[in-house]
């Protein structure tokens, strides 16, 4: 049994514990209104619609890895999941660059630790593809592999087809590469059009795509894969003529299917002169995004994603320094590049910190997209996540983090009460890095305060938090409760001593 004393004690402090919490307010620490629900989403002859309007994927690969870090070998347990302090830093920075969607090639199995990812994803107002990577090196024609992925798509289906940020399911990600023979290209297909239909059954609101590095098997995929809405490519040519040749051949041969750019992009590595060239990634990134919006210009095609978020110092060589060397060639355009190919470590829209952790330093190629990707005319609500308050004795600080499409201006404000008393609205000033803050009180006694936050940006776009609240404490109780808190601590202490 406890003692009596740390009974009494519990007792004592149970009404002010909300009061000694530096931090209140959503139980989420990146808290955002009611989600409401699923989006309802197309695959059409003109590309994607959400609750039929069109929708151009600006998108980035994400799959975060701290520099230093070895997913493959010595840190494999690590995920980006289970950081929150990593993805809503990063997607703070992604919505402000004007991108709509992030995807996920690999979706990891966490049900619960995906759904809260994509939480801050729809506070951000991005969609996300969700992806699995689908048998790759293994036989598809094998009845454990077949059974396997279809548990695996179905049970992503299942986790995650009532959440409003899911965009598509995209199955496989350049699997035919893999396979040595037609015959094995063929059963992926047929593997892949039944997950299709399974998923159609499971849930009726979201295509389903497939990702391919090359048209070498599009024949195939034409013959096999009836039930998949979307057909996405990988495309990394520095050249436009290679850009326009690509649509062209995918609109003959997909006449009536959705088309989309599954990933592109362009390394900030010169490994001939060993410099960093971001502007010439820029510049590249640039011109490939400009031939993806002509071909979505009222066609098929729907966008594209830009490999990728951040670089990734575990592809090549050992993960504790970024490597400087040649990885692979383009299919065409390779004279192009001063260099001749392309660095792995390199394609990060932003660099990594080996200092710091959630540090991010965007390269040229971030302002030249958010240049290219913001449109004022666009329907993207400002983001309103991390809702909190800081007790400072009788007086209450209320927090948040808000980011606008494009960074374009907005204006913050909070409506609150005390008690009973009625609501009154109050600007909230930009602190620094997205943060706003109002400052309240002080107040007699132990004041509770309930508020609201409305963010409004330039286009007249709205963004308003659930009510929270927060409590005040008098400067004559601070003294008292700190006193019992650690009077009831050395009580517990002492209980375990005597054990």
């Amino acid at each position: 049994m406890r003692p009596i004393w740390v009974i009494l004690a519990a007792l004592l402090l149970g009404p002010f514990a909300g009061c000694l919490e530096r931090v209140e307010g959503p139980s989420d620490l990146f808290a955002s209104p009611d989600l409401g629900a699923p989006a309802v989403v197309r695959a059409t002859p003109f590309g994607l619609t959400v609750d039929g309007e069109p929708f151009l994927v600006k998108g980035v690969v994400y799959g975060l890895v701290p520099a230093g870090l070895d997913p493959l070998r010595r840190d494999r347990g690590w995920s980006f999941l289970y950081h929150p302090e990593h993805y809503h830093h990063d997607l703070r920075l992604i919505k402000a660059m004007g991108a709509n969607t992030l995807r996920l090639v690999a979706t990891p199995p966490d049900c619960e630790g995906v759904k809260r990812f994509l939480d801050a994803a729809a506070a951000h107002d991005l969609k996300v593809i969700l992806g699995i990577a689908g048998p790759r090196g293994l036989d598809p024609a094998d009845p454990e592999v077949r059974a396997r992925t279809r548990l695996e798509a179905t049970t992503l289906a299942d986790c995650h087809r009532d959440h409003p940020a899911v965009l598509l399911w995209m199955i496989g990600s350049g699997v035919p590469r893999w396979l040595p023979d037609r015959a094995e290209v063929e059963s992926w297909y047929t593997l892949l059009d039944e997950v299709a239909g399974l998923l159609h059954h499971r849930d009726p609101n979201h295509p389903v795509a497939t990702a391919e590095t090359d048209l070498a098997h599009l024949d195939a995929f034409v013959s096999h894969a009836t039930r998949v809405d979307a057909y996405a490519i990988g495309h990394y040519a520095p050249e436009s003529t290679s850009w326009s040749g690509l649509f062209g051949t995918l609109a003959a041969k997909l006449p009536g299917r959705t088309l989309l750019v599954s990933d592109f992009g362009f390394d900030a590595w010169d490994s001939k002169d060993k410099r960093e060239r971001e502007t010439l990634q820029a510049d590249l990134l640039a011109m490939a995004w400009d031939e993806i919006a002509k071909a979505s210009a009222g066609g098929p095609v729907s966008g594209g994603v830009v490999h990728e978020w951040t670089d990734a110092w575990w592809k090549s060589g050992s993960a504790l320094v970024q490597d400087e060397g040649l990885d692979w060639r383009p299919l065409e355009g390779a004279s192009k590049l001063p260099d001749g190919g392309y660095s792995e470590d390199w394609f990060g829209i932003a660099r990594l910190d080996r200092d710091d952790e959630t540090a991010r330093a965007p390269r040229a190629a971030y302002a030249r997209l958010r240049d290219l990707w913001t449109d004022p005319r666009e329907r993207s609500s400002p983001s309103l996540t991390n809702l909190r308050s800081e007790t400072n004795g009788p007086s209450v600080k209320i927090l948040a983090d808000v980011t606008t499409h494009g960074g374009v201006p907005v204006t913050v404000s909070l409506t609150y009460r005390v008690k009973s008393a009625g609501w009154v609205t109050r600007p909230m000033e930009h602190v620094g890095d997205g943060t706003y803050a109002v400052e309240l009180g002080p107040y007699p006694g132990f004041a509770v305060v309930f508020y609201k936050i409305r963010a409004e940006d330039a286009a007249g776009r709205v963004r308003e938090s659930a009510e929270a609240s927060a409590r005040s404490v008098p400067d004559w109780a601070l003294g008292p409760i700190l006193g019992m808190a650690l009077a009831s601590l050395a009580a517990a202490a002492l209980g375990r001593r005597r054990r």
